[in-house]
């Protein structure tokens, strides 16, 4: 038995205009708390790498000799909101590749769903993004519980999700369950 040595560290806004009352109910951080949490993640041996790389590694089972005496992690965003931008300097800065999980529809840079918890990121913002940096993963078409849909329904949802990220240079066909939920389909 090994554990995974790869752990996720996941939020949906971080930004200098961090609301504690719209923002703390979906995994928001004020900016310069990510930024201390990261340094300090850092500066106790975290690697930060990509979604991808975390992936082929623990499919292919594949543990280069150092790997075992390192601790990794990956940073993903759900939701897509437009607040990611105020970050991204930062973390080009520093070099740490991140993954966002969008919702397709609602790349239009304008405010969705029944909360107010910001706008989101748009169209010409994803095909901007360096994909050396930054991969793209589904959230599904629109943000909705997929945990009651038939195989079927879930298949079509899944299908044209998809076909709405292949659009994207950085787009990894990797799923990001809404509120975490799933059926057992």
């Amino acid at each position: 038995i090994r554990l995974c040595p790869i752990c996720a560290f996941f939020v949906h806004h971080v930004t200098e205009l961090f609301n504690e009352q719209l923002m703390c109910v979906i995994n928001g951080l004020p900016s310069n708390v990510f930024m201390k949490i990261i340094l300090a993640m850092q500066q106790n041996g975290v690697r930060f790498i990509s979604f991808f790389e975390a992936y082929s590694i623990l499919k292919h089972d594949y543990f280069p000799l150092n790997f075992r005496f390192k601790k990794y992690a990956v940073i993903t965003f759900d939701d897509g909101y437009a607040s990611i931008k105020e970050i991204l300097p930062w973390l080009k800065e520093k070099n740490i590749p991140i993954t966002i999980f969008v919702n397709p529809s609602y790349l239009d840079g304008k405010q969705h769903r029944d909360f107010a918890a910001g706008t989101f990121l748009t169209h010409e913002d994803l095909l901007s993004f360096d994909p050396k940096l930054i991969s793209l993963g589904n959230h599904g078409s629109k943000h909705i519980d997929v945990s009651n849909m038939t195989k079927y329904e879930f298949e079509l949802y899944v299908k044209k999700s998809n076909e709405q990220m292949t659009i994207y240079p950085s787009y990894l066909p990797f799923w990001a369950y809404t509120w975490g939920r799933h059926s057992n389909e």
